[in-house]
């Protein structure tokens, strides 16, 4: 779309994309139900200063971030600034989901072996 409107038009986009978007809004809305579990589960069954819990909790502020930038987009015809801003974000979460992963799988070996 960008290559067809000549990186033009940035505000006709969203109107150009139909249904992949509603798709990407749609599935960001379970994606943000999913980690809103996860973030109680984490809350509830592990030590406040733990890393799992700080990791959690810096989770839940990049998706935040993430959604923040996702609507900022859609409603200011997807300014330049904001795509690679809300990539990042994207990218960032990605990151602190493999290390909470790594962490939590760490915490279950060690666990294992002291028993």
């Amino acid at each position: 779309i960008s290559s067809a409107l000549g990186n033009m038009l940035r505000d006709e986009w969203i109107g150009r994309i139909g249904l992949t978007f509603l798709i990407h809004r749609s599935f960001s809305l379970v994606l943000v139900g999913i980690h809103v579990l996860y973030f109680f589960w984490a809350f509830k069954y592990t030590l406040r200063r733990s890393h799992v819990n700080l990791w959690s909790q810096i989770l839940m502020i990049l998706i935040l971030f993430e959604i923040a930038t996702g609507v900022a987009m859609a409603y200011f015809g997807i300014p330049a600034f904001l795509q690679p801003i809300h990539l990042l974000f994207g990218t960032l979460i990605i990151g602190v989901q493999v290390l909470l992963l790594l962490e939590i799988r760490e915490n279950i070996q060690f666990r294992l072996n002291t028993n």
